[in-house]
This record gives structure tokens, sequence and C-alpha cells, in this order.
């Protein structure tokens, strides 16, 4: 079976949990926008205070207008509202999600688990060949397959939703605000930085991977130097000097590793920069844009944050890579199963 036809077969099995799955996902992510989003539009913007905004329109929270045409918002009725949405619908939902998507991994693979064993019970002479291969594939691959299966897409479709709806959020507060004047600065900010961040994970890829073989060799190699060691103690292959000699590749895989670790952290710079970007925004913002004069508002706050948010979102979709790829792996040693 190829690993398209065995994807297709479980895609159309399966359409249905997706669905729902996908449905639970979408309602976690916008109830947790609906709350941030109707707390930052009435903090501070007086053409948009006073609405509870959802799907499909919005709702009066006013309190009082006076005569000055200020208006004032019923905070009580407006954090009842965020607080049920959170604390009961939003809980209810998230927990559905958890249980939801644990129970159809595990209906996964237990369908998985009867295909294989059904074929191995009608091909014995063929699976005698490789048989702890076979049991290891049932035991430990098809687990992490069916998890893998439903944690990419769910998690791709997360960061999809959220995305959307921080730029959805960032428009908006231009269309309000009058910001258009900003677009610019936004959205060279965005692109200079995605790029970079794109090219950067790219890269750290590759140094990651060649770093970690480097490491399993020198790990790999003290293991086996080690058991030499020990297995020879008791033999005339035993030498005085031996234990000197180990001890001296221990020091240097040490030192191999110890550095391995440190241009590891390297790695990890999108993760330290990532959540400054709101402060870098308006460093930039106000430095070069306002020509170090003036004041911040709360909109230019708010557009910082957004862009931050942003990427937060899309790091998330990064950290899926090495995912996706042992989920590729995963899916090659199913297929393997039948040959």
């Amino acid at each position: 079976m190829s690993r398209r036809k065995l994807q297709k077969n479980l895609l159309k099995k399966f359409h249905w949990p997706f669905f729902f799955l996908f449905l639970l996902t979408f309602l976690t992510s916008y109830l947790t926008f609906l709350i941030r989003f109707n707390l930052r539009t009435n903090l501070s913007f007086n053409d948009t205070r006073g609405k509870f905004y959802y799907l499909f329109g919005e709702y009066a929270v006013i309190q009082t207008i006076k005569n000055d045409g200020s208006v004032y918002v019923n905070w009580g009725k407006l954090l009842l509202f965020l607080f049920f949405l959170f604390f009961l619908i939003k809980l209810i939902i998230q927990f559905s999600l958890n249980y939801f998507r644990k129970y159809y991994e595990r209906k996964l693979q237990v369908y998985l688990s009867k295909k294989l064993l059904g074929f191995a019970y009608k091909n014995k002479d063929l699976m005698a060949k490789k048989s702890s291969e076979k049991v290891h594939i049932i035991n430990e691959t098809v687990p992490n397959f069916s998890r893998q299966f439903f944690t990419i897409p769910i998690s791709l479709f997360g960061v999809i939703t959220d995305v959307s709806l921080e730029i959805f959020s960032l428009y908006f507060l231009i269309k309000t605000q009058n910001l258009t004047d900003l677009i610019p600065l936004i959205i060279v900010f965005i692109l200079v930085n995605l790029v970079w961040f794109i090219l950067f994970n790219y890269f750290a890829k590759k140094f990651q991977e060649r770093n970690n073989k480097k490491k399993i060799v020198y790990q790999q190699d003290e293991k086996l130097q080690v058991r030499k060691f020990l297995e020879n103690l008791n033999t005339i292959n035993n030498k005085s000097g031996d234990l000197e000699r180990l001890y001296k590749l221990i020091n240097h895989n040490s030192e191999k590793i110890s550095f391995l670790n440190l241009a590891t952290l390297f790695f990890s710079l999108p993760d330290l920069i990532i959540p400054g970007f709101s402060i870098f925004f308006l460093f930039l913002y106000y430095q070069f844009y306002s020509g170090g004069k003036g004041g911040l508002s709360w909109n230019e706050y708010f557009i910082a944050n957004n862009s931050q948010s942003i990427f937060l979102k899309l790091k998330r979709g990064f950290n899926l890579l090495p995912t996706i790829s042992s989920f590729r792996e995963n899916c090659q040693k199913i297929e393997s199963f039948y040959d």
C-alpha cells in the first residue's frame, strides 16, 4: 500500500471526525479572539465603545450617554458576557476538543492495528521473517502515527485561524481609527520579519539536523567503548591503558557535545526575539516614523501587539515541521509492514 493510498483511505474514513474537530478548533480560537477583541475595542476607542461584537453583528453594552456624546461602557454587563464566554463556553469546547481528539486517535490506532494484524494472520510466512520489526510497527509506530495524523492538520488549521483573526483585528483597528498612513510601516515590518524568520528556520533546521547526527555519533561511540571496556574487564584483552583511553574519549566527547549544545541554543533565537516584537515595532515607529517626537497612544500599542501575535502564531506552525517529518517516516514504516 502506497503512502498516498493509505492517507487517502484514512481521510475518507475519518472525514467527519476531522470536520467536527476543525469546528471545535475554530470555536476555541474564535472565542479567545472575541474576548480580547471586545476588551480592546471598549477600553480605548470612542467610535467603537459600548458595543459587544460577535460573528453576526454587535450588541449594545452602553451604560449612559452624556450630552457631550461620550460613551460609557456598561462594564458589569460586558464583563459578565466575557466571563461566561471563557469560563463556561470556551472551557467546555476546549475540553471537548481535547477529549475527542484523544478519542479519535485511539479509534485510528485500533483500526490500523486490526488491519495490520489481519494482514499478518493471512501472511504468516512473510511475517516470520521480520517479526520483531513488525511488532515494533504495531506497538510503537502506529500509536505515534495515529496521534500525528490528527495533531498536524488540527494544529495547522488552528494556526491559520488564529493568524486570520489577528489580521482581521489589525484591519478593524486601522479602518475604525483611520490609521491608513501606518499601513506602509506595518507591511514593511511584517514582511521583513517574516522573510528573516522563514530563512532562519530553513537554515537552522539544516544545521540542527547536522548537529543532532553528530551528537548521536559521539554518544553511540561512547556507549560502544564503555560496553567493550566492561565486557573485557575479566579477559586477557584487558590492558591498563584502556581505562585512560576511555577517560580521554569521554572527555573529548563531552567537549564536542557541549559545543553542539551551545550551537543548539542559537536555534532558539526566534523564541527569544518574537516576544519582543511589540517593543521593536514601537521603537521603529517612535524613532524613525515619528522622528523621536510626540508620544504613543493605545492605537500604536495595539498594532504592535497584533504584529507580535501574528508571529507567535506563525512560530507554532514552524514548530510543527519536525512532527510533519516524523509523520512521513512513520507512514513509510507502516507501508513497509506489507513488504
